[in-house]
């Protein structure tokens, strides 16, 4: 397969089992369980020295004995242009979809 020269991209995912165990109440409690993180990056070539780029990240939900995590994820975009040695400038725009929505629920130690 041909690459493109206009455009590249890479990524990178990991899936990560959790055990987490405490005594509440005198009772040993044991929570399992599996958490997803990826980050991934794209870039696009514009042509006459400008670029893009999209920087996405993601993470599963996830529980331990202290709190219950919702998933939460986050695109970027970054737009650089250098004018010469001496100045450049870049814009960013940082979760510009508004999905990066913190929850977690602190309910299980009783």
């Amino acid at each position: 397969m041909e690459s493109l020269k206009w455009f590249g991209q890479n990524g990178f995912g990991n899936v990560k089992f959790e055990h987490t165990q405490a005594i509440s109440n005198d009772l040993l409690r044991d929570v399992y369980g599996d958490v997803f993180y990826f980050n991934g990056n794209t870039q696009f070539k514009l042509g006459k020295g400008w670029n893009a780029e999209l920087n996405v990240f993601f993470q599963s939900k996830t529980q331990n004995i202290q709190f219950d995590q919702a998933g939460v994820g986050r695109v970027n975009a970054v737009v650089p242009e250098k004018f010469s040695n001496s100045l450049s400038v870049r814009l960013t725009l940082t979760d510009f979809l508004e999905l990066f929505k913190y929850s977690v629920t602190y309910s299980i130690l009783r």
